[in-house]
């Protein structure tokens, strides 16, 4: 049973309370837990002080914190709605600065201070302790931007789970569902679809001063791909990274291309625990799915990849809903979903404001940003 808690009082203690949603997401940007909602059939002209903006939020199911966050929007209908954004998000609420103040690209550093400063955070260890540029620069970026840019030069996922502890890791490649794919009622696109990638790289510096003089481009083919859709090329930027080996190019661009070879899902996809199963054969407990878990789908339909006689084809969840008014269902979505709508739309048009962020680096970078983001 799902319950709120506003400001560390049951919600339910106000008024009935229902509509209880919470979901999470997985990508570029902070993951885990990341919106909640409900409604609470109180008079709209009852201003309790216990119920306010930036009050904390927190959703529990079955006696687990399943989403933790402050309350972002009050509605003034009957019933009244509240909509909240989690922990981790707060991370857009602080600056990345040292302890003094300055501005520094150390996200550990950043972590740290902005928890001294109220972020409501703990584990800031999880984050590497040095700096990705030049410190105390002219200009001040957002904690979230500085994260967001560190993730993509160490190839990982940064995020903050529902009790507030920080949490650095990589995308799973071990199935934790499978999910009967022979209906599935989507369409597919070919945004962020390429079969090869190029990589152009620094291939020599100058004996004198270092800088740049030559350049090089690595091809990485995937010839099945090729053959189904064409060659459809995805140019990447390695300049960045100074001088590199013509290997660690080819490297890079394998790994980039491995994310570029499925059409991208056109819709999100609502399921039950009579189709999504545990690796067992078990039905799936709906509120356990969280994004960033990877489902393995079986009898996949060919317009979402299924000419490769895979014997399923892995995805790692982006987004994941859970309504307790339909509590026999989740919805889930890939990572990449593509763009088809406004409220995707303003989601993915915020992403880029954070991934284009540059930051002065002299560091070695490997750059994983979805394509959907670097178009």
């Amino acid at each position: 049973m799902a319950e709120v808690m506003v400001n560390g009082v049951w919600l339910h203690s106000l008024g009935h309370v229902g509509g209880i949603k919470w979901s999470s997401t997985w990508g570029v940007g902070p993951c885990g837990a990341d919106l909640a909602s409900c409604t609470l059939a109180i008079d709209p002209a009852n201003d309790s002080s216990l119920i306010g903006l930036g009050k904390s939020f927190e959703v529990w199911n079955d006696g687990v914190k399943v989403f933790g966050g402050v309350l972002s929007e009050m509605g003034r209908d009957y019933p009244r709605s509240l909509s909240a954004r989690s922990l981790a998000r707060r991370a857009g609420d602080f600056d990345a600065v040292d302890s003094s103040g300055n501005p520094t690209t150390n996200p550990r550093t950043a972590v740290t201070q902005a928890i001294a400063n109220g972020l409501p955070w703990t584990n800031p260890t999880a984050f590497d302790n040095a700096s990705l540029g030049t410190d105390g620069a002219p200009s001040t970026q957002r904690l979230d931007a500085l994260l967001n840019n560190w993730a993509v030069t160490v190839g990982k996922r940064w995020g903050v789970d529902a009790y507030g502890v920080a949490f650095v890791t990589t995308d799973p490649t071990t199935p934790s569902w499978h999910l009967d794919a022979s209906d599935l009622d989507i369409g597919v696109a070919d945004e962020g679809l390429f079969t090869r990638v190029r990589a152009r790289y620094v291939s020599s510096v100058s004996g004198v001063d270092g800088s740049p003089n030559g350049w090089s481009t690595q091809d990485a083919d995937d010839l099945i791909g090729q053959a189904l859709y064409g060659v459809i090329e995805y140019p990447m930027d390695l300049t960045s990274l100074g001088l590199i080996s013509g290997t660690t190019a080819l490297a890079y661009a394998q790994q980039q291309l491995a994310l570029l070879t499925v059409p991208q899902w056109l819709s999100r996809v609502t399921t039950n625990s009579g189709r999504l199963l545990t690796p067992g054969g078990l039905p799936a407990k709906l509120t356990d799915v969280k994004a960033g878990q990877m489902v393995r789908l079986f009898n996949v339909p060919n317009s979402l990849g299924g000419l490769r006689n895979e014997l399923g084809l892995d995805v790692v969840l982006g987004e994941v809903e859970y309504d307790t008014e339909n509590p026999a269902e989740v919805t889930i979505a890939p990572l990449n979903l593509a763009v088809r709508n406004l409220a995707d739309s303003a989601q993915l048009t915020a992403q880029v404001a954070r991934a284009v962020q540059v930051v002065p680096t002299t560091k070695l970078q490997t750059f994983k940003v979805p394509p959907a983001v670097l178009q």
